[in-house]
């Protein structure tokens, strides 16, 4: 989306924040609001955390000179930081100065791509298994990138026809693959496999939400969160937890708090932080113990996937292969 000049008043008042806020108004993607997200964050650490009102064109070409030459930041690295700095100014703070043109983009040299074998392939595929080589085997035989395999739905998959819908790929532009045959037996058995995992937590959750405490049920979804995301800082809402759990807000704010004075966790505005989760797993229903062993089941329970050569690949993909 093509930002113009009349943009609507932000509502937060933290620069970050604000960055997010307009990257969203944006429709920018999550990564790329990460990644804006990061370099801001670090320009204003880089600088004593001086607000970047206060800085001009000097503290910018000394943040990027000192990314370049002493953090060692390749090319693409050092547009990245670059242009968030010009997001920043431009779309969040509002300042178009010449200056913002003036700083020098480093150029992309242009290099031959390297391209792998069939025989290398093979070899990448055997030595995966399970759902992770079924993945490698997606990306080889359909050509997808990797997070548009990551976020594939089950409506997008035509098993009839043996079509792909690629939603919102490069572009945002969507677009039809084809799904080698190879994979439809695997792909259906381990939807099959999704389908019981999703009915037995659905049912597990009904379960926990009629004979459990909402402090037990909010230990219960941090702790599955954390397992999901695989760290303890979880970016989460009242409102969303409100949501999730079927309470009103207030009743996740009162919870909040008697975790917090316990030690383990930390909560503040749109934030989550796990301090003790052998104490959080303690205050847990056993609903989390039964909804773990469910998810462990699920990954172990992997299709046998039959090796899929350069020859079972769509004959588009086969011509283009070297």
């Amino acid at each position: 989306m093509k930002l113009g000049t009349a943009l609507p008043p932000l509502r937060a008042t933290r620069v970050l924040d604000q960055v997010r806020e307009r990257l969203r108004y944006a429709h920018y993607s999550l990564s790329t609001e990460r990644s804006y997200v990061y370099w801001v964050r670090w320009f204003v650490r880089f600088h004593g955390l001086r607000h970047p009102r206060q800085m001009g064109a000097a503290e910018v070409e000394g943040f990027l000179t000192w990314l370049a030459n002493r953090h060692g930041a390749s090319v693409s690295t050092h547009r990245q930081a670059l242009s968030a700095l010009v997001f920043l100014y431009k779309q969040v703070l509002g300042i178009d100065l010449p200056w913002l043109q003036e700083i020098g983009r480093p150029r992309v040299p242009k290099r031959l791509p390297v391209v792998m074998s069939r025989i290398e392939v093979q070899h990448l595929l055997q030595a995966t298994t399970g759902q992770h080589q079924l993945v490698f085997r997606l990306l080889y035989g359909t050509g997808m990138r990797k997070m548009e395999a990551l976020r594939l739905r089950v409506k997008d998959v035509d098993f009839d026809r043996n079509l792909i819908v690629v939603r919102e790929g490069k572009g945002n532009k969507d677009r039809i693959t084809m799904l080698p045959s190879a994979l439809v037996a695997d792909l259906q058995q381990l939807l099959m496999h999704y389908t019981w995992s999703l009915m037995g937590t659905v049912a597990q959750t009904s379960v926990c939400n009629r004979h459990h405490t909402l402090e037990q049920r909010l230990c219960r979804w941090l702790l599955l969160a954390q397992d999901r995301m695989h760290g303890d800082d979880l970016d989460i809402t009242q409102a969303f937890l409100s949501e999730v759990l079927g309470v009103r807000r207030e009743g996740v704010t009162q919870a909040e708090g008697r975790l917090q004075e316990a030690g383990l966790i930390q909560h503040r505005r749109g934030h989550v932080t796990i301090l003790d989760r052998v104490g959080l797993g303690a205050s847990a229903c056993d609903c989390y113990a039964a909804s773990r062993r469910g998810a462990d089941r699920f990954s172990a329970t992997n299709p046998k996937p039959t090796m899929m050569n350069a020859t079972e690949r769509p004959a588009a993909f086969r011509n283009a292969a070297p």
